[in-house]
């Protein structure tokens, strides 16, 4: 077994922030988020798959399975010559695993994504404030159950640590954006040694 890719995960968030678009906006991006500002997740523009394998004797069988991002949502805020991540977390519609790859009926269900803490990352700025870059690690954790047969089996919760986070904040046409990328790789939950999910890959846009 163990055929997955060791090409990174990439995650790709662009999200636009859901308060403070009005006339008493501050005049560039740093000043905006002095406060702590919400930002969401557009869930109809966004993609992601996951990788499945199944052993059957010699025979490792696999597929990639489409995700629906159902939405999420966190907050960003510049302190001081930092970027802090907070409350991220993301949604997924269930995820029903091919017929033709696993038997039976199965079904990835309670699908989330969360930060296991604050992200806090180093930012740099351009002179005029609308523009700031930071990078740094964090950990993701994922929260998620198998339905077989309509019976729910809740999955153990799986951390995905030293991830490498890029983060962006920006003026886009008048608005602020925000951008949020990591890299991970690798199988991230298997069963009897037969059973195999892992490599997601996710593409997460907002406007």
């Amino acid at each position: 077994m163990r055929t997955f890719r060791r090409t990174p995960l990439l995650l790709v968030l662009a999200l636009t922030a859901c308060e403070g678009d009005g006339d008493d906006r501050p005049s560039n991006m740093h000043d905006h988020l002095a406060s702590a500002r919400t930002f969401e997740v557009a869930a109809a523009e966004s993609t992601a798959t996951l990788h499945a394998e199944l052993q059957r004797g010699d025979k490792v069988e696999a597929a990639d399975v489409s995700l629906t991002v159902a939405g999420g949502r966190f907050t960003v805020h510049a302190v001081d010559d930092h970027l802090r991540i907070d409350g991220l977390t993301l949604g997924f519609d269930d995820v029903a695993l091919p017929v033709s790859l696993f038997p039976g009926e199965l079904v990835l269900t309670d699908l989330h994504v969360h930060l296991a803490a604050p992200l806090v990352v180093p930012a740099r700025w351009s002179h005029d404030g609308e523009l700031g870059i930071g990078l740094g690690p964090g950990t993701l954790r994922l929260d998620w159950s198998l339905a077989v047969d309509g019976a729910i089996y809740p999955l153990s919760s799986q951390a995905m640590a030293d991830l490498d986070f890029t983060v962006v904040a920006a003026d886009v046409a008048e608005r602020a954006t925000f951008g949020l990328g990591l890299t991970a790789d690798g199988v991230m939950w298997t069963w009897a040694d037969l059973v195999a999910l892992g490599d997601l890959d996710l593409d997460i846009i907002a406007r």
